[in-house]
């Protein structure tokens, strides 16, 4: 009985049961569709199940939805790009994308829209920057992991990114001489002559200057195969050049010359180019330090066919690291080998070496085919060379600085090795004594007969820290006194200055920097007091961008050596030098002011659209 009455209770009969039904089917229709997709797409009415389709709010195609289909493929009608109204209205959605604040400490979150151009120009540079062939956009691989980074991305074939390559090239090139036709700078070069791997000869010219807000710029303004073409289309021809740093060699010394012909009637030259050339110091000291190591030539042989023999083998290089490990040595250092041209490249080598010394008289003993090592006089006499050729290391590295001024510091630095020569040969019969004793001839050869340019000694005096040289005629170690007074009034008078006392009296009789600490920044000083000194200011802008080395030049040849390599070496001259001027533009284009390692992201930048 109470049986019968719970199911009267529970269970609903007849018009109960048929409004509890309709109730039900009316609460299924009221469930919304949750998928993204249906921002896009409209279900029509009339058809359902497996025939259900959906209309597209932008382009009007129809797709089947059914419940067994699924919603994939409007999706992909949408995000891949397959729908053209969409993409002409841009979207109306937006993604939302993490972005790093000014500190760098956190996050923060804003609205992101895909762009295509702009996705291309970031591959171009990409590509350009990490020297990629242009065949990595055809790899699956590649294709794949861009897909899967962002489906709407369109790949392209290496052509177009060939193409983009070029068009960015004169794009970056027409920012670059609207910025010099405003700043008109005097530009200071620097050159060097390379051989590619099929043995096409090739010239980079980079230039050197301060712009406005007394920033030091570095760019390769000409990357091609010699002879260079010289037309109205080239950077150099619409510049005003100050010096040209190059390699001490009788073919540069023809150039300086052919240069001066070709622009001293254009009025683009400093004082018509009496002062064009400057020689590279670094290249000099290399070739100094060449006639000293001459004196132990047999032990560095010796040394050299010790190192060639631990690195020809992986076995080798694994038994010569287990002698080390029982010698205790630790394995901060690898082994080197170095370039029988390059000085510094065997100071390199002897540092690690030396390093290694102990493992290698174990190795001596245990290993039967470690022919004609090292002796312990061999050993002596790299210890000796290797620390006298610190100073000269140091001093090759300071000249090869791109990132501040060299000129201001010229003087100094090359006392610093002088200095070192005289008196470490006055022990004629030391090693180092004779060492020293042909090294300084050479030295003296260098400087006596092909003596630095007069504008160096203009440079120390416009470094405000170096007092003595405000107050007295530059002295020369081995000429004496050279008076740079009549160079400073001679720009004086170009500038028509009429004035009872000149910038330069006034300069000369302040006390204006007393010591130079390491914080010192002369293009800041300059910056700060180019309202005092106006024409001294203008003169410091164009003497202190002076390069004592062409090292910068080196750079285009030696980016981590990979520059002129096989592919590269492969493609048209003009593409090469495309691929090579905007790889330097690119990257870190504005140095800061003296050595600060911050690179201005906002220097050049220009808008490129790529067809």
């Amino acid at each position: 009985m109470s049986d019968a009455n719970n199911d009267d209770m529970v269970r609903p009969v007849g018009d109960e049961l048929e409004a509890s039904q309709e109730k039900g089917e009316k609460r299924k229709r009221d469930v919304k569709p949750r998928s993204r997709v249906w921002g896009h797409f409209t279900k029509l009415e009339g058809k359902e199940g497996n025939n259900q389709q959906a209309k597209c709010h932008y382009c009007g195609k129809t797709f089947t939805c059914g419940s067994k289909g699924g919603t994939t493929h409007l999706l992909r009608h949408i995000d891949n790009g397959l729908c053209i109204a969409y993409n002409k209205r841009g979207g109306t959605q937006s993604e939302l994308s993490f972005k790093k604040d000014t500190s760098g400490e956190g996050s923060n979150i804003v609205p992101w829209k895909f762009d295509q151009e702009r996705s291309r120009i970031d591959l171009t540079e990409l590509i350009i920057s990490h020297e990629l062939p242009f065949s990595l956009v055809e790899d699956p691989k590649f294709q794949k992991f861009v897909v899967g980074l962002c489906p709407k991305f369109k790949l392209v074939t290496r052509n177009t990114v060939k193409s983009d390559c070029v068009k960015l090239y004169e794009g970056q090139k027409h920012i670059l001489k609207e910025f010099l036709q405003i700043e008109k700078p005097r530009v200071c070069l620097t050159t060097d002559t390379w051989t590619s791997s099929n043995e096409l000869p090739f010239m980079a010219v980079t230039a050197h200057f301060i712009d406005t807000e007394w920033r030091l710029h570095k760019k390769i303004i000409n990357f091609g195969i010699i002879p260079v073409r010289a037309t109205g289309e080239n950077l150099a021809d619409i510049i005003s050049i100050c010096t040209i740093t190059m390699d001490n060699c009788s073919t540069n010394n023809v150039v300086a010359r052919s240069l001066v012909d070709h622009y001293e009637h254009r009025g683009l030259l400093l004082l018509r180019g009496p002062h064009l050339q400057v020689r590279c110091w670094a290249h000099i000291i290399n070739l100094i330090v060449q006639d000293g190591l001459d004196e132990i030539k047999d032990s560095i042989c010796r040394v050299r066919s010790a190192v060639k023999y631990v690195k020809s083998s992986p076995r080798r290089k694994m038994e010569f690291l287990q002698y080390a490990d029982q010698e205790r040595i630790p394995r901060s250092r690898m082994l080197v080998l170095d370039v029988c041209t390059r000085w510094n490249s065997t100071y390199k080598m002897l540092g690690s070496a030396l390093h290694y010394k102990q493992a290698y008289n174990r190795m001596k003993t245990r290993d039967p085919n470690f022919k004609d090592p090292p002796d312990q006089e061999d050993w002596d006499k790299a210890a000796s060379v290797h620390h006298f050729l610190e100073v000269f290391y140091r001093v090759t590295e300071i000249f090869s600085g791109a990132k501040y001024c060299t000129a201001n510091i010229f003087f100094c630095e090359v006392y610093r090795i002088l200095t070192l020569l005289r008196e470490t040969s006055k022990d004629k019969n030391s090693l180092l004594g004779n060492m020293s004793f042909s090294m300084n001839l050479k030295f003296e050869k260098y400087w006596l007969t092909k003596e630095p340019n007069v504008l160096l000694s203009v440079a120390v005096v416009l470094d405000p820290s170096n007092q003595n040289s405000k107050s007295n005629p530059i002295s020369s170690p081995l000429q004496g006194e050279i008076d740079i007074m009549e160079e400073f009034y001679k720009f004086n008078e170009e500038e028509d200055v009429m004035q009872s006392k000149s910038e330069l009296d006034v300069y000369v009789e302040e006390k204006l920097h007393p010591s130079k600490g390491d914080d010192f920044e002369v293009l800041q000083w300059w910056k700060a007091n180019t309202s005092k000194f106006r024409i001294l200011s203008m003169m410091a802008r164009d003497i202190l961008a002076i390069p004592i080395s062409s090292f910068a030049s080196k750079c285009a040849f030696s980016a981590e050596g990979r520059v002129l390599n096989k592919f590269r070496s492969s493609l048209l001259p003009s593409t090469v030098e495309a691929l090579v001027c905007t790889q330097d533009w690119i990257r870190a284009s504005v140095l800061p002011l003296d050595g600060d390692d911050k690179e201005n992201d906002d220097a050049f930048t220009g808008k490129l659209i790529l067809a």
